[in-house]
C-alpha cells in the first residue's frame, strides 16, 4: 500500500519525502484522516501482522488552512510531479503500463 498525503512537519513547503508510520504525527485534524490515529494504526496492523508494506509518501504542505477548500498551495503543486517520478521510478519502472510523461 502507497499512500500519498500532504503533511506539516516543519519541512520547507513542497518538500517530499518518506515518512514511516512509526513517526506519523497522531494529532488530530478531522474526523476522517490519516493524521488520526485510528487511520495510521490500521495501517500498522496491517503492516505488522498482516505482512502488508505500507509506504507513504509525503509533501511538506505550506499551511494548513482554516477550513477545507479546493486546490493547492503553489509548493505543493509545484512538487506533484517529484512525486510522480518518484513513484514511477520505484514502482513502475519496469511495468508496460507506464502513463507517458506529462499525465
Amino acid at each position: 500500500i502507497v499512500i500519498l498525503d500532504a503533511i506539516d512537519c516543519g519541512r520547507q513547503p513542497g518538500e517530499i519525502f518518506e515518512l514511516d508510520l512509526d513517526d506519523y504525527p497522531t494529532h488530530k485534524v478531522d474526523d476522517f484522516s490519516m493524521h488520526q490515529v485510528p487511520t495510521s494504526n490500521l495501517l500498522r496492523e496491517l503492516r505488522d501482522l498482516g505482512g502488508v508494506e505500507v509506504r507513504v509518501l509525503a509533501c511538506q504542505v505550506a499551511r494548513i488552512p482554516e477550513e477545507v477548500c479546493p486546490g493547492l498551495s503553489a509548493p505543493v503543486a509545484s512538487s506533484v510531479q517529484q512525486a510522480v517520478q518518484t513513484l514511477r521510478r520505484e514502482y513502475f519502472a519496469d511495468s508496460a503500463h507506464v502513463l507517458p510523461a506529462g499525465r
